[in-house]
């Protein structure tokens, strides 16, 4: 009886932890040559590729529990005028949660102005 759970115990703690399939995320922009930074950590220069380990459904991993947001951000190359910082953010898996779809590209257009968030107005209802 030992043996069997000398067998089965290892393998049940390892059982999810090489299932993560690797997926390739061709990333671009215009104008080319824009910083990819992914959550903060610096992913290359475009035009580019990433690889991410998803879900076989090519979805982002999560865990147990809800954890932050998958974090792409486009800064335009050093000099150029008139361009904007992109992001795209992604919602990993979570318990009872089904995390987003991983793009099999990504493109980041520099010339696009950001859309600024409306002025928050307090109503005092007393």
């Amino acid at each position: 009886m030992k043996r069997i759970l000398l067998l089965i115990v290892p393998a049940l703690l390892t059982a999810g932890c090489g299932g993560l399939t690797p997926f390739k995320i061709a990333i671009d922009s215009d104008p080319q040559g824009a910083r990819i930074d992914v959550n903060g950590d610096y992913a290359g220069k475009t035009p580019t590729t990433y690889a991410v380990k998803g879900n076989a459904d090519r979805s982002f991993n999560g865990s147990w529990v809800q954890e932050g947001s998958i974090v792409f951000t486009a800064t335009p190359p050093a000099g150029e005028t008139n361009l904007y910082v992109q992001t795209k953010s992604f919602s990993p898996s979570a318990f009872f949660k089904q995390g987003d779809h991983i793009p099999e590209k990504m493109f980041f257009d520099m010339h696009v102005k950001p859309a600024s968030n409306p002025a928050i107005i307090n109503i005092n209802t007393k």
